[in-house]
């Protein structure tokens, strides 16, 4: 994949999707072969089941997508709060308000509430541990969302949303420069976002340019290619 690319992965039920995802995104170990990436880029997986494995709530988990800033805000929030603080305390909460200016980090609470708005979640206070399948698939969306990975790898990410947030997440993910590697059974999703399809199919991959209709169009075309080719070797046997 180069950078931006939008890559659908398509083949029939149980072939491998999701496992592949899952080791790509480093998730599963591979029994061969290897999995390599440019160091410098950042990934973000969303599990076709989400799962949290700490107490925090909806918001707090989905700002925790950026962790570096999340971290000093928290901290500027005790050393504001402190009743009283040490000189010490003094210079640590400047250096701390130098840092989240440094990083733009003041909206990170804003945006996060922003996204998780747009993805029909209202119950920013609610414990991540506490939720439905389908409240957990929408908070992890969003702080896969927040996070900005240069790769965001979805794995069913239109599960459990309805018609119109559907729509705003294809627009979402059309819009970003990122890039994005997706599963999903939504053929109309996948066709309005993928800038290419990779066909899962025997243990090898094919790839096409183009979105799921493009797709279509060139699968029939080479079946009917191999549809020709085969007929022809049925014939010359005949004949033989």
């Amino acid at each position: 994949m180069d950078e931006g690319d939008r890559v659908g992965l398509i083949g029939r039920n149980g072939i491998g999707k999701s496992t592949l995802l899952h080791i790509i995104a480093g998730k599963e170990e591979p029994d061969t072969g290897v999995v390599a990436f440019n160091k410098a880029i950042r990934t973000e997986f969303l599990n076709q089941l989400p799962s949290f494995d700490q107490h925090m709530s909806v918001l707090d988990i989905v700002m925790s997508g950026k962790p570096e800033e999340y971290r000093i805000l928290c901290r500027h929030e005790e050393l504001c709060n402190a009743d009283i603080r040490s000189d010490a305390e003094e210079e640590e909460l400047h250096a701390v308000t130098l840092q989240i200016d440094e990083k733009s980090a003041w909206n990170l609470r804003s945006t996060a509430t922003g996204f998780l708005h747009s993805l029909g979640v209202t119950f920013m206070d609610a414990d991540v541990m506490s939720l439905s399948g389908g409240q957990r698939k929408r908070v992890a969306l969003a702080r896969a969302l927040l996070s900005q990975p240069d790769l965001l790898i979805l794995d069913e990410p239109t599960n459990h949303l309805d018609a119109g947030i559907v729509q705003w997440l294809q627009d979402e993910l059309q819009r970003s420069a990122k890039g994005v590697l997706l599963v999903t059974h939504d053929r109309y999703f996948l066709d309005a976002v993928s800038s290419r399809i990779v066909e899962l199919d025997q243990k090898r991959l094919f790839s096409f340019d183009g979105n799921y209709e493009k797709y279509l169009e060139r699968k029939e075309a080479m079946i009917a290619a191999d549809d020709a080719t085969q007929a022809h070797e049925r014939n010359k046997l005949r004949h033989e």
